[in-house]
Formats: structure tokens, sequence, C-alpha cells
């Protein structure tokens, strides 16, 4: 038992931690102990990054209103991980989601708990919705470079192939300019979905050392991102985590100050999945019935 106290609710930081939240965490870290045993049988290297990150740096565990954990992988060690997975077996009941999985458009990886919810879609059971643990790759970023920018935009074009095949079709067909030559695109774009997923991984790992920076691609995409210097994360150090040691960046101070700023300060914000609906008593499957059968959950 990771979480202290599992049954009984408290404050932290001034804010109420119910004995749900802290039930959903402790999944979260039986699903992070067993990420770290396969990473640690394999070699590969992983970091507490984000609110996993802050929350380790500043409370030594979850960031209280915090309801995940999230880790990074360089691309190549994520690319290993997703080889080594379709080898490993896993102990019930967990599960490792990827895109080719459950063929939805996933930028990361998932470990998961079948026995629990983490909904976000009501209107299907057919791919797993557990709890899960966030393993999101570090991809090569934005640099100030022009090969970089041109990247980028290559990142965006194999990324509608997946995402959105009949809107860039449509585009090429009225002329629209492109970085990758339009009949490559329209190929792309008539492949089966894994196919096309697996071409836009090839090329993210095929690139990675175009450049010293690193960002989740879909922050990336989004201007959330530009990148974070790969040196940032070259040595690691171990930091408590609700009573266990996890891997961090050694030099996760800089790493914190340009995330987040004064990342000492509390700022109580919400959770990205405030859409989720966790429950670490409930079967997914059972809740989406439930939900579908009476609309009113």
């Amino acid at each position: 038992m990771h979480i202290k106290d599992i049954h009984t609710d408290e404050i932290r930081c001034d804010f109420l931690v119910t004995t749900d939240r802290k039930k959903v965490w402790q999944v979260e870290l039986e699903l992070l102990a067993e990420f770290d045993r396969i990473c640690r049988k394999y070699g590969l290297r992983y970091f507490a990054d984000y609110g996993t990150l802050l929350g380790a740096a500043r409370h030594k565990g979850f960031i209280p209103w915090d309801d995940d954990i999230d880790v990074t992988m360089m691309r190549p060690d994520y690319e290993r991980l997703k080889q080594i997975m379709k080898q490993e077996r896993l102990p019930e009941p967990f599960f490792f989601q990827t895109a080719y999985t459950d063929n939805v458009g996933l930028f990361i990886a998932k470990l998961m708990n079948k026995n629990t919810s983490g909904v976000q879609d009501f209107s299907t059971d057919k791919y797993c919705q557990g709890i899960f643990l966030d393993i999101w790759p570090l991809d090569a970023a934005l640099d100030g470079s022009g090969h970089m920018e041109n990247m980028k935009t290559c990142y965006q074009e194999l990324m509608y192939t997946v995402l959105n095949p009949e809107e860039l079709m449509g585009k090429l067909q009225a002329g629209a300019e492109s970085t990758i030559s339009p009949a490559a695109l329209q190929q792309l774009c008539r492949l089966p979905f894994e196919e096309k997923w697996q071409q836009l991984e090839t090329f993210l790992c095929k690139h990675f050392h175009d450049s010293d920076s690193v960002a989740v691609l879909m922050y990336l995409l989004n201007g959330k991102e530009t990148g974070i210097d790969k040196s940032l994360y070259k040595d690691i150090v171990m930091l408590e985590f609700e009573g266990m040691k996890i891997p961090a960046p050694a030099r996760y101070e800089e790493i914190l100050n340009i995330r987040y700023g004064d990342w000492h300060k509390w700022v109580k914000f919400a959770s990205e999945h405030n859409g989720t609906v966790f429950s670490a008593d409930i079967p997914y499957k059972d809740l989406i019935a439930a939900y579908q059968g009476e609309g009113n959950l």
C-alpha cells in the first residue's frame, strides 16, 4: 500500500483529498511500480515529468488537486518500450495501450488497470478506459533553426494524414502547398490507420537527433511548447513520491522553471482530465453500461 490513510479524507495544502481520490492515486502508483519494473528489467530510461515532477519536487507526492501520473521517455526508448511490450506478459489486470492496440489516435502510450474506470468517452466500451499511467515520448523540437521549422511542418502534415485525411486530401486537390510532396501525402492518406501512424512514428524516430531540444509532440504542434534542451535530461536523480522513489531529471529545477515559472508557489488548477470519470472500484465497462442504460450518471 503506497497511499497512507487511504480510507480517511484529509486536507492537503488547503485542498480536500477524498478517499475516492486516494484510491485512484493508489491504482496509479501500482501502475507506476509495474512500469518501473519493466523499465529496470530492460534498461529503459524514463522521467517523472509535468505535474508528477512538480508534485515530487514540491509535495514529495501528488499535487493534491492532480489526478494522474505523467512520465516521459526519449523517442528511442519509447520505441523500444513498444516493441518490448508486445512480448512482455503483464500481470492481470494491467493493459498496455497504444494507437495500435485500440485503433485510436493516441500521441502517447498508457499503462492501464482494466478493472477500474478512467472514462472519457461514454459512447463506447470498444477500447480500454481504465485508470491510467501516461507515458509521453519526447521528440525533436524547435531550436531556432529553419530545419526544425520545416520538421514541425512535416509533423503537422503527417498528423493530418492520420487524424483528418479527408480534409488534407481536399486541400491538396485544391492546390495547397505542402512541405512533403502532395503525391506522397495523398498516398499516405489512403493507407490503413495503423500504417499511417507507423509512418509518422518512423519519421519522428528518424529525425530525433536533428535537434538538441525535445518536446511532447502534441504540445509542440498546438504551440504550448517549443523545446527543452536534451542536456537537462542527461542525468537522473531519485525523488520521493508518496513513499516511493521515482527517477527525475537531475536538473529538474531548471525544467520546472521553464514549464511553470515560480513553481514553488501553489496554483490550484483544473486537471487536464477534468471531463474524465474515475473510479478505483468500478470497471470501465460497467460504468459505461450504466451510463448508456440510465443516462443520468
